[in-house]
């Protein structure tokens, strides 16, 4: 028989000796979580090396630290956490509340990492001690506070030690002491301490209010005003006014969208349009109580269920042809497979599939990001493609170049492809323009760049051609079959010169390579969907807990 949780003994601190029923059944969860075998409490400080100065950190980013408290799972009710409020306890770490940060690596993979927090409404009361743990590639495993809301596991003493974990990862990551100033012989700053400065140096003012442009005066004085009634008339005219102040309804006022007569513009466009609902819909809590093998089976009833409808196809590529401008560009490629991750999700392992290419696909919204490479191109797009419209202008009879928004593929509807344009002429039909403007060849011109190992385009014997194995082909040939369109005219750009392809559907490339991610996608993307496998680790510890418990019932 199954031994009850407070005959477990496993020595716990006074921090949280007091813990009882579910609530010490989850602490014991995060021990097993985090690779622990006692309390982090109780362990020794000599194990510890201060996080600023520790040789190995975790991959810890911005973005991990935004999926755990906002995406995040919670233990008790498997909702979204969406702890936004937790935010702001960057304000705490740059206030220097965050003190002796320290870390401890068990060898497992794991990170503990340890602080002492400030009470946000009194610096005088003993400081909080949260505690959160990782794994080297930055994913948090679980956090925990002395605070009252530390069972929650994502309070703001757990984010700010985030934030802190955050700095000090890329303070690692900065340059060496020999490539600044001498540092020696100079006077030591003690941490958390702050040179003086005079008191007309020091703004006082509430860093709220200012953002907020209210000023610190007092109204007191001012005498009070007689209320006077408004009248239903007036209140109307004032509606349509604010209606009428943008003909956006994204800028427009938001007590409309409460107002009967003015609510229904408000509507989401996947209501309003009859768009297929988002796949991240799919997830329920119900279903990270499944077993593996139940699990699986709904990821195969829920993928023979798929449909998206020509009428929806159209629509959705017709709202979204602003792509990264579009709101719903985002919520209709979160959870499929687009052209620019088809070569990753064709050549992934589906029984180890890569855990951030499910987060790039389920999560697109959250995965953006910006390097010199990416702004070159989104700057330079333009310009690439008023240089081909100029040149397949004399190359093609009434040529038409228009903006692409998102296709789904309505036979594999989990497959979706954006092109950069969608082609047509009257001598070669329907086709599609995809355009790169490579930041290695912005210098050396498309051409001179082939001499580099991983560019895109190879020569073979003086003829130029896009390389079959790169991910740019992969992209080509989902965006072809997906769209269903008959040649796709490839170009690089330079400020130099450009090069084209025309590149034709090859059906046994795609065949190949589609089955490969129609597995990936049931086995990873499904599951992820449905029940967050992969970005809530604690499900693989649910399940292997239920089913010890299941043998020692039996």
């Amino acid at each position: 028989m199954a031994s009850s949780i407070d005959d477990v003994t496993v020595p716990l601190s006074v921090e949280v000796g007091h813990l009882v029923g579910v609530h010490k059944e989850r602490y014991l969860e995060k021990l097993e979580i985090a690779g622990l075998d006692s309390d982090p409490y109780l362990l020794p400080p000599s194990i510890f090396t201060d996080l600023i100065k520790s040789p190995s950190l975790p991959d810890f980013s911005p973005h991990d630290l935004y999926h755990y408290v906002v995406n995040g799972v919670s233990p008790y009710t498997g909702s979204d956490l969406k702890a936004f409020k937790s935010l702001d306890a960057y304000q705490f770490f740059v206030a220097g509340w965050v003190t002796g940060t320290r870390c401890y690596a068990n060898g497992a993979g794991r990170y503990l990492i340890m602080a002492k927090v400030h009470h946000s409404q009194s610096l005088s009361e003993t400081q909080l001690q949260p505690w959160v743990s990782l794994k080297k590639d930055g994913t948090v495993l679980c956090g925990h506070c002395t605070c009252k809301a530390g069972l929650g596991e994502v309070c703001s003493h757990v984010t700010a030690l985030l934030y802190a974990i955050d700095s000090a990862v890329k303070h690692l990551e900065d340059k060496s002491c020999t490539d600044g100033p001498r540092q020696w012989g100079l006077a030591p700053l003690k941490a958390g301490k702050a040179l003086y400065k005079e008191g007309s140096g020091i703004d006082f003012s509430n860093p709220a209010k200012k953002r907020c442009g209210v000023n610190n005066q007092s109204h007191s004085g001012c005498p009070s005003g007689k209320k006077v009634g408004v009248s239903a008339a007036a209140i109307e005219q004032f509606y349509k006014a604010l209606d009428n102040a943008s003909p956006n309804p994204s800028e427009k006022s938001g007590i409309l969208r409460i107002l009967p007569h003015y609510c229904k513009q408000f509507q989401p466009k996947v209501v309003s349009l009859g768009l297929p609902q988002p796949l991240t819909e799919l997830y329920s809590a119900q279903n990270r109580k499944l077993s593996a093998s139940d699990l699986e089976k709904k990821c195969d009833a829920v993928f023979n269920d798929m449909e998206v409808t020509p009428d929806q196809a159209v629509k959705v590529e017709e709202e979204t042809r602003q792509q990264g401008k579009s709101r719903l560009w985002f919520d209709m490629r979160a959870g499929r497979v687009t052209a620019s991750r088809f070569k990753s999700a064709a050549r992934t392992d589906p029984t180890n599939p890569s855990k951030s290419l499910i987060r790039q696909i389920c999560y697109p919204d959250l995965c953006r990001f910006s390097t010199v490479a990416t702004r070159w191109g989104c700057e330079h797009e333009q310009k690439a493609r008023e240089t081909y419209e100029a040149y397949a202008a004399q190359q093609h009879q009434d040529l038409s170049v228009r903006d692409a928004g998102l296709h789904i593929d309505t036979s594999r509807p989990y497959l979706g492809a954006s092109p950069d344009a969608l082609l047509s002429c009257s001598c070669c039909g329907d086709g599609i323009l995809e355009i790169k403007c490579p930041h290695c060849a912005k210098d050396t011109g498309v051409l001179s760049a082939t001499e580099k190992k991983h560019f895109c385009i190879e020569n073979t014997d003086g003829t130029h051609a896009l390389k079959r194995d790169h991910q740019y082909y992969y992209q080509v040939q989902a965006q072809l079959f997906v769209t269903r369109r008959k040649f796709c005219d490839f170009m690089v750009w330079s400020t130099s010169n450009f090069f084209v392809q025309r590149i034709l559907p090859d059906a046994d490339f795609f065949t190949e390579a589609v089955q490969n991610v129609e597995a990936f996608y049931r086995s990873a993307i499904l599951s992820e969907l449905l029940a967050k496998t992969y970005t809530c680790p604690d499900r693989l510890l649910s399940d292997k807990t239920q089913s010890t418990n299941s043998q020692e019932l039996e």
